[in-house]
């Protein structure tokens, strides 16, 4: 144990840093090292973590939920099961917790009939 502490302490000069940086040679009846191709040119063009900035953007859609309807952490569906019909939507989602949505945007599901800005609402 002390023996690996010791060795752990050992600095290196610049020829053994060269020195185990090179490729070795194949030994004879083992097959050749596989290097990959950046690993041939580790000088090669260095890229940074990009654009802090940058703006991201996903399809409304990413989730499966149409966000226009309620708050950030209800889920409307894009798309509702088979056989319920566009007059049952709001009947169907009232039954999963989800009735008078705020709407924002536009109305794509239809869930406003009346255009009062709350989707499957009273008049709805």
């Amino acid at each position: 144990m002390a023996l690996i502490g010791a060795l752990s302490m050992v600095m290196l000069g610049d020829a053994e840093q060269a020195a185990f940086a090179q490729p070795t040679k194949p030994v004879p009846g083992q097959p050749d090292p596989h290097i990959l191709p950046f690993a041939e040119k580790p000088n090669g063009e260095k890229k940074g973590p990009g654009d802090k900035n940058k703006k991201v953007t996903f399809p409304v859609s990413v989730d499966g939920c149409d966000h226009r309807y309620g708050t950030a952490g209800q889920c409307v569906p894009w798309t509702f099961p088979a056989g319920i019909k566009d007059k049952e939507r709001c009947d169907w989602l009232g039954k999963r917790g989800l009735a008078s949505l705020k709407l924002v945007g536009e109305d794509r599901l239809n869930l406003d009939r009346n255009r009062d800005g709350i989707a499957c609402g009273k008049g709805d």
